[in-house]
């Protein structure tokens, strides 16, 4: 018995630098995906909006000769005198790659095909009785005792308990800039997969957000926990805007993933994440290719 897990990283996530004279930082991630014969970048429109910086502002992303500028179509929507990006509950904008930088993405980058992009209309979900012992204080002592290795729960509630998980569990990954490193010459970053409780319609209209065009979580209310349940701090999440939103579901062979919207917010204060609905994007991009 054990709990849900996913062999690997996600290939389709991208992360994003910036370059401006001295400059070079990693500032966000994106998520390549293979749809309507192309692939594109999906990210959040802040951060393309450091390329607005400067003349000499550039975005790159990893290929197989190095760092590359992003390079193809373009489609974001700069802010105008008086706007704030921070009021911007889409803030989303996308690229569609060149043909010759889709040769070159870097080997470990693998978009994400059509058929493992969730649509469904709604994600919000029926909180109960899971709320109090899934999402508590108590979560870690509670996890134990079910996917423990002395466990001795049966086989039927494991599977109950995966299915509650795989309701209720909305994942934003992304790579921290907390976690890029460089040295002589050479750069590293990690992926980190935030864990988050779905929220119910109720809370969609509490915290003013419309479950049709945004996705929510609750990440880190009551802590966070390793693959081992015991408590940990999470890396800070600046870096991953732009990054995927995911549900967890069930498959023939174990568990994968559906990509279901584009992270671009964390609300340190509410422990929220947020983000916009995949199906919101994708009209998008199929409305430019028409």
């Amino acid at each position: 018995m054990n709990n849900i897990q996913i062999d690997g990283e996600w290939d389709e996530l991208c992360p994003i630098f910036f370059s401006d004279e001295d400059v070079f930082e990693q500032i966000g991630t994106g998520v390549l995906i293979n749809i309507f014969d192309t692939v594109y970048l999906l990210t959040a429109s802040h951060v393309i909006d450091n390329l607005y910086n400067s003349e000499g502002a550039r975005l790159l992303i990893p290929t197989v000769n190095g760092f590359s500028t992003l390079g193809g179509t373009l489609y974001h929507k700069p802010l105008q005198i008086g706007e704030h990006r921070d009021d911007d509950k889409i803030d989303f904008s996308f690229c569609k790659l060149c043909d010759k930088l889709i040769e070159i993405l870097h080997e470990d980058l693998v978009p994400l095909p059509e058929h493992k992009i969730g649509f469904l209309n709604d994600y919000s979900v029926d909180i109960g009785i899971s709320k109090k012992f899934v999402y508590d204080k108590n979560t870690p002592k509670n996890m134990k005792i079910l996917y423990g290795k002395s466990s001795s729960v049966s086989e039927n509630v494991i599977d109950e308990m995966n299915d509650l998980v795989c309701e209720q569990t909305i994942v934003f990954a992304g790579f921290p800039n907390t976690k890029s490193r460089s040295k002589s010459g050479i750069h590293e970053t990690e992926t980190v997969y935030y864990h988050g409780r779905g929220l119910s319609s109720e809370e969609y209209i509490l915290n003013n957000y419309d479950k049709t065009v945004n996705i929510l979580a609750e990440h880190g209310k009551q802590g966070v926990m390793d693959s081992s349940f015991n408590r940990k701090n999470s890396p800070k999440p600046h870096g991953i805007s732009g990054g995927g939103i995911y549900k967890i579901v069930k498959t023939n062979t174990g568990f994968d993933r559906e990509l279901i919207g584009i992270g671009h917010t964390y609300k340190k204060r509410n422990h929220l994440f947020v983000g916009t609905h995949i199906n919101y994007c994708i009209p998008l991009l199929k409305k430019v290719k028409e």
